[in-house]
């Protein structure tokens, strides 16, 4: 069998550069898709890859081949211990024209028997297009709800209206691409899945054709054990080391990260933070700017280092480098539907995290007590957090090995997959697509009100 895949990178198959949250949810699905056709003893699996990547530039190779390790008991994988896949990065103005018919070598050959679309609009909307020419069966994972995080970014920087309309009308215009044409969704929370209920209910596809159909399967953030890192072994340093990995992004709250910094550092000067990420250019600037300033404001600059984003290879170094990670959301929809990528891969590495926990992941973390949660909009309880676990120091290590394990067995991906794993076994279109050409039915006045409006969209 033949599997497409729209994503996002660069993947961890590539630790030359930084990988995002929508890289690592892209890995994931691959590896879901890897196992499932290998779960389904396909003898001979072909897993193609185009992602939308930053990292591609004029004069990167069109398509490269990375093996796949397959987390698979030996009896299941036909003697095989990876899978190769060919993955090819695109970057915008390429995958975009994928849309417009102007497919990749990569694409231009047999027809795949299933096509996947993950971590972000874009991919969705392009795999939703394609699908939709080749009248193959699509599945979309959804990664977070991408119109509650529009809205994060319009809270966050109110007097840029009409680039914030502008964003919200292009995020929604590629989403209901999707929701019109994929046969099967996951989502990344059991919220999310009631919210993507909702976005399907409105684009016309809860009809009579789909009752009782299984649209939505949720499919938390998960990882596999054959490409888990290696835990991070810990170094010896006169501090007490909290970690910030990944983006300023719009969902975070500054002031409380730079309030509860700085009132740890003045309570204990043997504390420090250390800052691997920032901003994330062209979308969202302002947040880690406005933290480096809230940071001099208080002459608290040498608690603080900045490391700024670095490559994959160089990131299990820097774990080696903390006691506890952090993670810090102001109150927001993309928070209570989605998920947080960094409290797993924090756990990966053996560290325990301090957290706000309104997201389902952070509140089973919490619950096995591997996250110190701590409330919203409180820099007093976040410092008292980081305080006692300063106090705690010695206890961390455990903790964080235990939270590894923790990690491995609930949040495997290859069980968490399953849905997708299943449905690859025999790829289909879902109930309300009809004919020789798959397409949705004609008398549904939402569903065809919105072609419209998107076809109109598409020309003008």
């Amino acid at each position: 069998m033949k599997v497409v895949i729209f994503g996002c990178g660069p993947l961890p198959t590539e630790p030359e550069f930084p990988v995002t949250a929508p890289g690592a949810r892209t890995w994931q699905i691959v590896q879901t898709v890897v196992n499932g056709l290998v779960m389904a003893d396909d003898a001979s699996p072909e897993v193609v890859v185009v992602a939308l990547d930053s990292a591609a530039r004029e004069g990167s190779p069109a398509q490269l081949v990375f093996n796949i390790p397959l987390d698979l008991p030996w009896e299941r994988t036909l003697g095989r211990e990876c899978i190769p896949i060919v993955y090819a990065p695109c970057p915008i103005e390429k995958f975009k024209a994928i849309a417009q018919g102007e497919y990749p070598e990569i694409l231009r050959g047999n027809p795949p028997d299933a096509i996947v679309a993950t971590g972000s609009v874009q991919p969705y909307a392009t795999a939703s297009i394609y699908a939709r020419v080749i009248q193959r069966p699509l599945w979309v994972d959804v990664f977070g709800d991408p119109l509650a995080e529009v809205q994060t970014r319009a809270e966050l920087l109110p007097e840029r209206k009409e680039e914030n309309d502008a964003l919200y009308h292009h995020t929604w215009k590629l989403l209901m691409e999707s929701l019109l044409q994929g046969d099967m969704f996951s989502s990344l929370s059991e919220r999310h899945r009631f919210a993507l209920m909702g976005h399907l209910g409105v684009a016309g596809r809860l009809n009579r054709s789909t009752r009782c159909y299984e649209f939505i399967h949720t499919i938390p953030y998960g990882v596999f054990s054959a490409t888990a890192p290696p835990l991070a072994e810990p170094s010896q340093r006169p501090y007490f080391v909290a970690m910030w990995c990944g983006s300023f992004n719009t969902w975070m709250d500054v002031e409380t990260l730079a309030s509860g910094v700085v009132k740890t550092w003045k309570a204990n000067r043997r504390f420090r933070l250390l800052v691997v990420g920032g901003t994330c250019p062209g979308y969202n600037e302002i947040s880690f700017a406005r933290f480096a300033e809230i940071v001099r404001s208080e002459n608290a600059s040498e608690a603080i280092r900045i490391a700024n984003w670095q490559p994959l290879r160089e990131l299990q170094s820097l774990y080696s480098q903390a006691d506890v990670g952090l993670s810090i959301d102001r109150p927001s929809y993309e928070a209570l539907l989605g998920s947080r990528t960094r409290l797993v891969h924090f756990l990966l590495a053996g560290k325990p995290v301090i957290s706000t926990t309104p997201t389902e992941l952070a509140q089973d973390l919490e619950l096995q007590g591997f996250v110190i949660g701590f409330r919203m909009g409180d820099s007093d309880h976040l410092a008292e957090s980081l305080l006692m676990a300063a106090e705690r120091k010695d206890e961390l290590a455990d903790l964080g090995r235990r939270g590894r394990d923790y990690v491995l067995k609930r949040y495997n991906g290859r069980v968490l997959g399953a849905p997708l794993m299943e449905w690859l076994e025999c790829p289909h279109f879902a109930p309300d697509k009809r004919g020789d050409s798959r397409a949705l039915d004609p008398l549904n006045p939402l569903t065809a009100y919105w072609q419209r409006v998107l076809e109109k969209e598409r020309t003008s």
